[in-house]
């Protein structure tokens, strides 16, 4: 792997969900003009029935908590686990400065080594306003926490193509090789590395 020399500042990050909020609220809505159609096609019964009543809000309650457990698909994986310690020494011998390249010629930096499609795809955790997206890159890629959940977060989106696959597998796998990774031998060398630094992942 080709070393790039990449220099930027330091400072603390963070991973909102940003989305549980929005996705809540639009679903209220949705609620709210589900009942005003039923109130509209039965104007002389202005009572909703009790189970209609009880069905939206169980809904409603169940649409509040998924997305506050999307990220957690990986349960047994957490962001000291053994598994990301051995990812992140495979990658970088957990450095936490420094970018390189990868066999598919992707600028990868950090302890991680992340490139910046992975962390779009995470959709760029600390990335302030008016801030350009490689100076938050760099900064998430260089911050463990922050790149752990972001490479966490985009190997959640493409677990069903692993399927069969031990947690820590389908995590290396897809940072190494995107969406398919788990669908290519190409990445059989980096999970091979991995298990090496954590033979019981």
């Amino acid at each position: 792997m080709t070393e790039v020399n990449y220099k930027s500042p330091s400072s603390p990050t963070f991973f909102p969900n940003k989305n549980s909020f929005f996705n809540t609220f639009t679903f209220f809505l949705s609620y709210l003009s589900i009942m005003r159609i039923y109130n509209f096609n039965n104007p002389k019964n202005n009572k909703i029935p009790s189970i209609t009543r009880l069905l939206g809000l169980f809904l409603m309650l169940l649409h509040t908590v998924l997305p506050s457990t999307a990220n957690l698909i990986f349960h047994q994986i957490e962001i000291g686990s053994d598994c990301m310690k051995a990812m992140c020494l495979a990658d970088s011998g957990c450095i936490q400065k420094g970018c390189s390249r990868d066999v598919f010629d992707r600028l990868g930096c950090g302890y991680f080594r992340m490139n910046i499609w992975q962390f779009k795809q995470c959709y760029e955790p600390g990335r302030q306003i008016g801030e350009d997206s490689e100076s938050a890159w760099i900064r998430c890629s260089e911050d463990y926490e922050c790149a752990s959940k972001c490479i966490v977060q985009v190997a959640s989106r493409f677990r069903l193509k692993c399927y069969g696959k031990s947690d820590c597998e389908t995590i290396a796998r897809l940072h190494d090789g995107g969406a398919n990774g788990c669908r290519t031998g190409d990445t059989l060398p980096y999970w091979v590395t991995v298990k090496s630094f954590c033979p019981d992942c």
